[in-house]
């Protein structure tokens, strides 16, 4: 490794390659799952540089929900406790009359439609004692027997429809594929070199090669259907 390259944690790397290579590569979003979407400060960096994301956050973090009627303050008597308008994403959730929930399609896949149930909500966050900047806190619940919940933040404007943040949250995991097909045919984690610009030239290649193989596997799908 050479002797400038300094230390930096994830958010940092993810964040200057959002800068060094957003222009040059166009892009609608930013995705990113909860060590990410957890820290405010990476959050607030992507507003400050223009970027619409999607990030999931704990089922854990802290929230008022703006479209509520706030209760009327109570003066916090001995032996009462002080009433705060936060409480944990998960608990907002359980709260919610089964109506407010939509179901949507998201696409199809290969054992059929894909469908989830989702919601929104207008809220603000809380980290570290400070109250941040309004968001979209978006909910998506699978429809399988045993069904996954995951929570995702957002700075998309009101005009965005549902339809659109779900469908955008869950293009993650097509990125993820992406690197499970690169690891698995390619071999982009079987690496045995000892020089960083051997390391370079390896990754390099194999997703160039993984490229390849996508463009013929389009090329042939198109052939078998004439």
């Amino acid at each position: 490794v050479p002797k400038e390259v300094v230390f930096e944690t994830r958010l940092d790397i993810a964040f200057e390659m959002i800068v060094r290579h957003g222009k040059d590569f166009p892009h609608a979003w930013t995705l990113a799952d909860d060590e990410f979407g957890r820290s405010a400060d990476f959050r607030a960096a992507l507003r400050d540089e223009g970027e619409r994301y999607i990030v999931d956050v704990p089922s854990n973090t802290l929230v008022r929900d703006l479209e509520a009627r706030r209760p009327p303050r109570r003066k916090a008597g001995r032996g009462r406790k002080k009433e705060t308008p936060f409480c944990r994403a998960a608990d907002w959730r359980e709260r919610q009359a089964p109506a407010r929930w939509q179901r949507l399609k998201v696409r199809n896949g290969e054992k059929g439609p894909l469908e989830v149930m989702a919601l929104r909500v207008r809220v603000r966050g809380k980290e570290g004692g400070q109250v941040g900047p309004e968001e979209t806190l978006l909910i998506i619940r699978t429809l399988e027997e045993q069904p996954k919940t995951s929570y995702s933040l957002t700075n998309a404007s009101r005009e965005v429809l549902l339809e659109e943040l779900v469908r955008v949250k869950l293009e993650r995991r097509r990125v993820e594929q992406f690197f499970e097909e690169a690891k698995g045919e390619t071999g982009l984690a079987h690496y045995e070199v000892r020089g960083w610009q051997g390391w370079h030239h390896h990754i390099t290649l194999a997703l160039l090669a993984l490229w390849f193989c996508l463009l013929e596997k389009e090329r042939l799908g198109k052939k078998l259907q004439r």
